[in-house]
């Protein structure tokens, strides 16, 4: 199928830093020469989620499915149909090889490091994926490089072996603190060292080391935008052009097309590559040792992949029952109320909570309990879809009920020792403190969490969802652990927000 490049031939082969070998490609590429459906999957954060997505109406990206009205920073009317770019290549795909049952499968998640999708990993992606893209890098500051890395050798463990894409890109401005999105910028010198370049650099060691391709949209653009070609004649691309918040491709009037034109360039290399492969001679490709010196004292991934099997995944937000996930989170069950402190009972205290709606009267006249937002809350009013369970005020209270009984049989035992991990959002801005404490039957050692963080000098500040690890001791039907919004904050505000819980056996049990 023909397709019409916004890139020039020498842009799109800079763009392309590593191409896997014949070996990994020609299974998938010859699946659809035999006119097989095939299953695309993408784990990223924001990008990710700008890449749009089909059929997910409880996600952000169907609002770039081509299909709805969206908000755009650029052209007019600013309010209008468009597809990101996973639809547009998706679409590439079934035109050039026809099939009903190609399926999409967008899993990123807005501000969502990488590694916070290994314990519950196919509740977002299916278990069968012919190929998957990795958007990690807009979340470089935030990376934990061993649990990425057991991600990645995770979905390379499956079978069939899926073809991996790490599709990244970089921030390109130093952002001060007192500007705005929008305004004139500092650009990173072309080889300053910077999260974005250090994740970069290991995404290339790990394409050549497990045989994945790597794309960059840095790559691709860096020869042609103006700050970086101000007296060599080139430069025809500016912050406007490319992303005017230094860092989504969406938000220039470009972006999304030179995004597509990497994926549809490096698909069209890959299909040549592929089809040159007699299919007598393709092998299965094995599974080199990891490349993280931590992940070998850890007994490499397999014992994080049974740990991770032998936990729960429970989610705290009403708008995850939907049928479109994979393997569903276990709905865990919530009670509010406003209480004068952490060690009062609900049913004591003086505000009772009741299912409130989420709407722009939350900011001006915010509940004292924890509610369910669809958006993000953010100063200037109700965001983007960001769901959650949220509150704003001293003394909401909120108690979870768990069922930490993780093995066969749902047999009680008292004394087991438990990894729980709590999803919540940290901000620069409005961000509270909350206590955390086992209430019924099962222990666990007092907890702060504090949402409020700061970016480091030099660097945008950015909300991301973090996980707070602690301790559980006792495997129980009814374990209720207590969230508690404290008198005090550091950022102005006492906001705090929550998506998930996530139980799993210790590692020293699962390996016994």
């Amino acid at each position: 199928m023909s397709y019409s490049f916004t890139l020039s031939a020498a842009a799109r082969q800079h763009a392309v830093s590593r191409m896997a070998a014949a070996s990994t490609l020609a299974p998938f590429i010859q699946r659809l020469a035999q006119g097989l459906p095939v299953t695309i999957g993408q784990l990223g954060a924001s990008v990710g989620q700008d890449g749009g997505c089909i059929a997910q109406s409880y996600r952000r990206c169907n609002d770039l499915s081509g299909r709805v009205r969206t908000l755009l920073p650029w052209g007019k009317p600013s309010r209008r149909k468009f597809k990101g770019y996973l639809v547009r290549f998706f679409e590439y795909l079934n035109a050039s090889f026809p099939h009903a049952s190609h399926r999409l499968n967008n899993s990123a998640s807005d501000a969502t490091p990488p590694q916070t999708a290994l314990d519950c990993l196919f509740s977002h992606l299916p278990r069968r994926l012919d190929l998957v893209f990795l958007e990690f890098g807009s979340m470089a500051r935030s990376i934990n490089y061993r649990a990425a890395e057991a991600l990645l050798r995770v979905l390379l463990s499956l079978q069939p072996r899926p073809v991996i894409v790490f599709l990244t890109v970089r921030e390109w401005c130093r952002a001060d603190l007192a500007l705005r999105f929008g305004e004139p910028q500092t650009p990173f010198r072309r080889d300053e060292k910077t999260p974005w370049t250090f994740a970069e650099e290991t995404f290339d060691r790990w394409c050549e080391h497990y045989g994945a391709s790597c794309l960059s949209y840095f790559r691709a653009l860096e020869d042609d935008v103006a700050f970086y070609n101000q007296s060599g004649g080139g430069g025809r691309y500016s912050f406007r052009d490319i992303g005017y918040d230094c860092l989504h491709p969406l938000k220039g009037r470009i972006g999304t097309d030179v995004m597509t034109d990497m994926i549809v360039h490096w698909f069209q290399r890959a299909v040549a590559i592929g089809s040159s492969q007699p299919a007598s001679e393709i092998r299965p490709v094995s599974l080199p040792p990891p490349l993280q010196p931590t992940l070998r004292w850890r007994n490499d991934v397999l014992t994080l992949v049974r740990t991770a099997a032998s936990g729960r995944c429970y989610s705290l937000l009403d708008g995850y029952n939907s049928p479109n996930v994979y393997q569903r989170l276990h709905p865990a069950i919530w009670r509010t109320a406003s209480c004068p402190n952490a060690s009062a009972s609900l049913d004591s205290c003086a505000h009772l909570g009741e299912r409130h709606a989420c709407h722009v009267d939350a900011l001006a006249f915010p509940p004292p309990v924890w509610f369910y937002c669809w958006n993000a809350l953010t100063p200037k009013g109700v965001g983007k879809k960001s769901p959650g369970l949220v509150a704003l005020l001293p003394g909401a209270t909120l108690d979870v009920d768990l069922d930490t009984r993780l093995g066969e049989g749902g047999t009680s035992r008292p004394d087991l020792r438990l990894l729980a991990k709590l999803q919540y959002l940290t901000s620069y801005e409005n961000m509270g403190i909350v206590a955390l404490r086992c209430i019924s039957r099962c222990r666990c050692r007092p907890q702060r969490i504090n949402g409020h963080q700061l970016a480091p000098n030099g660097y945008r500040n950015v909300s991301i969802f973090a996980y707070h690890n602690w301790y559980i001791r006792g495997a129980y039907e009814d374990c209720r652990v207590r969230l508690h919004v404290l008198g005090r904050t550091m950022s102005n505000g006492f906001k705090f927000k929550v998506r998930h819980v996530i139980l799993q056996e210790t590692v020293e049990n699962v390996s016994r």
